[in-house]
């Protein structure tokens, strides 16, 4: 007998955009709403903490949903970002490549003119990408005093400078696990964080300076992987995001999952206390979070298997368990088909 498992063809893709919806987002914590309403108040960034995939990342979205504010910028921290990163980027290797080749079309190096078209090349304008940070910043000034002050012009692509509105308006920042960023980053973002403004070197040193009055709101997360600088957090509202209860989790998964795949409410419950066993009780290295309990529900609910009232009778439940929730080589190697049925009563009578 052959028991091979063919790869599914017939397996549509996950919509991630419709797994991010902001409308979706379950947020039943007030104590994070009051956070949320203080910084605000203050015009300080929201520094969030908590475990990988508690939901921090996406709280910054629903927030500019709530705000009814139509920008979400998002910059993802890196292990090689500097300071500057978060608002610009120069290509300075690519303005002296244009900078070579406008002086050979003049007549070489002792050329006295350019054409107009070689001096627009050679605009620096022209090599500044503006990151989330900067960009927002923009926003707040808007697109017109922003032509006004030379801090964009029409040598820069056409998308980005429509992206821009005309007049002032507030955006959502998300600087996202700042904590993968050098030592020294935080610290040099002092200033800037707190007066919302930055410099532009390649532009004569001119101030790029957030409008008080469309100041953006910046979230910035942390995954607890180190410890940020004590002068950067006393600039910041600091909250420690929960790892949600079991009824908030409940309607996670009918959100996430719930909204394309039928999942009753008694496979749903198991497969929660299930997962809450692996995550608190069963001395795995690595234990799932958040984000692993939704991959396993929707492979569960995708597999397209007649479960049945019990989660026990899925045929690839162990397969997809392995896959989704075990995400270390030792916990694979160790968990069986034996630890996962005695998981399961564990956990059945621990609910009991």
């Amino acid at each position: 007998m052959n028991d091979t498992v063919p790869i599914r063809t017939d397996i549509p893709p996950i919509d991630l955009d419709a797994m991010t919806n902001p409308d979706d987002y379950v947020m039943e914590d007030n104590d994070l709403r009051v956070a949320a309403n203080a910084a605000l108040t203050l015009g300080k960034p929201l520094l969030l903490t908590g475990e990988a995939g508690v939901g921090k990342s996406q709280f910054a979205n629903w927030l500019a949903s709530q705000l009814e504010l139509q920008t979400y910028l998002k910059f993802v921290v890196k292990s090689t970002t500097e300071a500057q990163d978060l608002f610009y980027q120069y290509d300075a290797l690519a303005r002296f490549h244009w900078a070579q080749i406008a002086r050979a079309f003049a007549g070489g190096p002792d050329a006295d003119q350019t054409s107009d078209e070689d001096a627009s090349a050679i605009d620096p304008l022209r090599y500044i990408t503006y990151n989330a940070l900067g960009e927002a910043i923009l926003h707040s000034i808007g697109r017109k005093s922003a032509l006004e002050q030379g801090l964009v012009s029409s040598v820069m692509p056409e998308a980005f400078l429509n992206s821009i509105p005309l007049e002032s308006s507030r955006a959502v920042v998300l600087i996202d696990e700042i904590d993968k960023a050098p030592r020294d980053v935080p610290n040099d973002i002092l200033d800037e964080i707190d007066s919302l403004s930055f410099t532009v070197r390649e532009l004569d040193n001119k101030l790029a300076k957030a409008d008080k009055r469309w100041r953006p709101v910046v979230v910035i997360t942390n995954n607890s992987e180190r410890d940020l600088p004590k002068p950067f957090l006393r600039r910041c509202i600091f909250y420690q995001m929960r790892f949600p209860s079991e009824a908030v989790l409940a309607r996670i998964v009918d959100n996430r999952v719930g909204r394309r795949y039928e999942v009753g409410e008694s496979l749903r419950s198991q497969g929660i206390r299930f997962f809450r066993y692996l995550k608190g009780d069963a001395g795995l290295r690595q234990p799932p979070g958040l984000a692993e309990l939704l991959d396993w529900f929707y492979t569960l609910a995708a597999d397209g298997a007649n479960w049945g009232p019990d989660l026990s009778t899925h045929p690839r439940l162990y397969e997809i368990t392995k896959s989704t929730l075990l995400k270390d080589r030792h916990d694979q190697v160790e968990c069986d088909r034996a630890w996962l049925n005695g998981a399961l009563e564990t956990a059945g009578r621990a609910s009991g």
